[in-house]
């Protein structure tokens, strides 16, 4: 089943969602203050002055946000610079935030946060934040994206290594000539950040109305983050079903783009050999589309 959460189920979720959220611990307040905690993320931080790059683990951040105020305070550990910097805990306090299309969004400027017991504070030139509440069965996985600079020579692109994209998906043949659409192949993206190479679990997977449906894994593509967005594409490449590499289904003309704070697009050409002719798949998801989900 399909829902649509519109902006008053998005405030209603970011005061209830029960795995990362809860009430402000402050009794003398009125104001409705939620905690969102997001932990093992990726950042790629690049030195915008000479173009060294480097991909980091184990991130955490921390959103305290005041919906009376339309503030948060945000608390990020496990920051490290590509020229051996490594922060303690960083505070920014009172970022204004506002709501676009379901999502939270920060776009701040020239934040001055607060690390105690470290000697130079490091001044953030910008902030971008979209987050996105996601409620699937009862596990909440959101949408989350994290852009900043510092000190006007690092960029940091921070977000969950490993997403869940659901959404439609739509095959055709060049030889059967009918558009095949479904929303039950759900797609499991894994980003290693130490290969650089990203990973596809295409859950429930089929091509024409009939076919077996199958858990196939198009395995460690290399790609590259720009902006707020990992980008990758393959001339051809063999899937796995369960570990073992699947040859009778070629894959060709493969490309796949993930936005962190918006969409999963991804295609590709396969030309399966017990079926007729080249497939054309398609998958356009977002995180605007949830359906009944376990997982």
């Amino acid at each position: 089943m399909k829902k649509i959460f519109g902006l008053l189920s998005l405030v209603l979720l970011m005061a209830v969602a029960q795995s990362c959220n809860k009430n402000s611990d402050n009794p003398s307040s009125n104001d409705n203050v939620t905690e969102h905690s997001f932990d093992k993320c990726f950042a790629y931080v690049q030195n915008i002055s000479n173009g060294v790059e480097a991909y980091y683990g184990n991130l955490g951040y921390q959103m305290h946000v005041n919906s009376t105020r339309m503030t948060l305070d945000l608390l990020i550990t496990g920051l490290k610079l590509t020229d051996g910097t490594a922060y303690p805990n960083i505070t920014i306090k009172n970022i204004p935030w506002t709501l676009e299309d379901n999502w939270l969004v920060v776009k701040a400027k020239d934040l001055m946060p607060s690390i105690e017991g470290f000697g130079s504070v490091p001044l953030f030139n910008t902030l971008e934040i979209r987050y996105r509440p996601r409620i699937i069965g009862m596990s909440n996985i959101p949408g989350l994206s994290i852009k900043y600079n510092i000190d006007t020579k690092f960029s940091v692109m921070s977000s969950y290594s490993d997403q869940l994209a659901i959404g439609v998906t739509t095959s055709e043949s060049e030889k059967m000539h009918t558009l095949y659409e479904t929303t039950d192949v759900n797609y499991y993206v894994s980003f290693d950040t130490d290969t650089r190479r990203v990973t596809v679990l295409m859950q429930g997977a089929r091509f024409v109305d009939g076919m077996p449906a199958f858990d196939i894994t198009i395995p460690d593509i290399p790609f590259v983050i720009k902006g707020t967005k990992a980008v990758w594409e393959a001339t051809s490449v063999l899937p796995t079903i369960g570990g073992v590499t699947f040859a009778t289904y070629p894959i060709s003309n493969l490309k796949g783009e993930f936005d962190f704070g918006g969409d999963f697009d991804f295609e590709f050409d396969c030309d399966p050999e017990p079926m007729p002719g080249i497939f054309h798949v398609e998958a356009k998801c977002t995180y605007d589309y949830v359906k009944d989900l376990d997982v």
